[in-house]
């Protein structure tokens, strides 16, 4: 896996979960902060990465836009490390990072906002809208059935090639999965 399940993207207007991504490359990421010279932590069991992103597609290309991460600093301990501010930081895009209004109340270090990367990402991410909360299961990341609409982008070097609905394949799942449980 290349990305945190989870993370959001915006597409067509809209913001859709990201619930699957395939490289063509299975060594490809679609966003890696070691690239930066970042290494990052996990504070906790639901975001074991130790970030979370938000994608966009600007103008057919694949962009990061936010960043939420927790980026490890062996220079200081974490509740110091909370507690003062940075004096600098890595920057991605030409953007700094910036510490949360409350660090004792925040699940990340660092934010970094309006960063507009463009990514080369090739392959095809797989898009979720409209989540059915009763379908909703404890422990993981949720499966693409359990989205009203879904959508298939394929890309190359982080250009929008197709723009796939599956909405109409998923319903069909979903109906063949809920049936089967009800045996």
């Amino acid at each position: 896996m290349t990305a945190q399940i989870g993370d959001t993207i915006r597409y067509a207007g809209q913001h859709f979960t990201l619930v699957g991504v395939s490289p063509d490359n299975p060594y490809d990421k679609l966003f890696d902060p070691e690239r930066f010279g970042i290494q990052t932590f996990s504070s906790c069991t639901a975001c074991w990465q130790g970030y979370v992103a938000a994608f966009g597609i600007q103008e057919k290309r694949l962009m990061l836009e936010e960043l939420a991460i927790n980026i490890r600093n062996h220079g200081w301990d974490g509740e110091t490390k909370r507690m003062k501010p940075r004096p600098h930081g890595t920057a991605i895009n030409g953007v700094l990072p910036v510490q949360p209004d409350n660090p004792k109340a925040s699940a990340f270090s660092d934010y970094y906002h309006s960063i507009n990367l463009p990514l080369s990402f090739t392959g095809s991410l797989l898009l979720g809208k409209d989540f059915i909360q009763e379908l909703y299961e404890h422990g993981g990341s949720q499966q693409d059935w359990k989205y009203q609409k879904v959508l298939l982008l394929s890309f190359a070097d982080g250009v929008l090639t197709v723009a796939h609905s599956r909405t109409a394949e998923m319903a069909i799942t979903r109906e063949a999965k809920l049936k089967a449980r009800k045996s």
